[in-house]
């Protein structure tokens, strides 16, 4: 019997989502996935994320118009990302 080992692309579809690679990110090794449409290959989020440093959040842009946050292991949507900021007097700079 002979195994084949997976590359980058084939995790991806494996495990559910895109992994994130870029090490200046703390959502680095965290699984994407589009919260509305559930897409998940790279393609489908704009080319780069918003990355607030501050709040340590990255906001991904999903090509079916969703805006989401992850922060702390968390996906939120956009609006309630909004919301959560406002009831906290926190500015959110996007």
């Amino acid at each position: 019997m002979t195994y084949d080992k997976l590359d980058f692309n084939d995790l991806e579809n494996v495990a559910g989502g895109f992994e994130e690679r870029n090490i200046g990110l703390p959502t680095v090794g965290m699984e994407i996935v589009c919260p509305k449409c559930h897409k998940k290959d790279p393609d489908s989020f704009a080319a780069s994320a918003l990355y607030d440093p501050n709040l340590q959040s990255v906001e991904y842009r999903c090509s079916c118009g969703c805006k989401f946050v992850c922060s702390h292991g968390k996906v939120i949507l956009r609006e309630d990302w909004d919301a959560l900021c406002k009831q906290k007097g926190i500015n959110y700079p996007f």
